[in-house]
């Protein structure tokens, strides 16, 4: 997925893909690297969303894991900015999917499931 964003050469501005053209792409092999560049990338105007995101996108790239909690604050963060929504608007259903997906499992696959103790019934 990261061929299809382009850098430019004398910085280090991120520039997404035309919409249409990211729409038509497939998105099964998106993974949490690539969604966290695509929020880079879309969350240039919010630096809030823009310093963790490039945050969890170094430490990716210098194969650290990224606690579930970052994760979290990543999403929250873009929720409470309006970035989610614009992502939203911008890209189809299947591609909104795709780049939030990635971020949302790693957080399932991470997070503590809490016990589920039921009350004890006494006779």
């Amino acid at each position: 997925m990261t061929a299809a964003l382009q850098i430019t050469p004398y910085s280090s501005a991120v520039i997404p893909p035309d919409p249409k053209t990211l729409c038509r792409l497939q998105f099964c092999g998106m993974d949490l690297k690539d969604a966290t560049l695509m929020f880079l990338a879309e969350s240039r105007a919010h630096p809030g969303v823009a310093s963790i995101a490039q945050s969890v996108y170094d430490d990716l790239s210098s194969g650290r894991e990224v606690p579930h909690t970052v994760l979290s604050d990543l999403l929250g963060e873009a929720s409470g900015q309006g970035v989610l929504g614009v992502l939203r608007q911008k890209y189809s259903a299947a591609a909104y999917e795709a780049i939030i997906m990635p971020i949302c499992q790693e957080i399932g696959r991470q997070a503590p499931i809490p016990s589920r103790r039921y009350p004890v019934r006494e006779p």
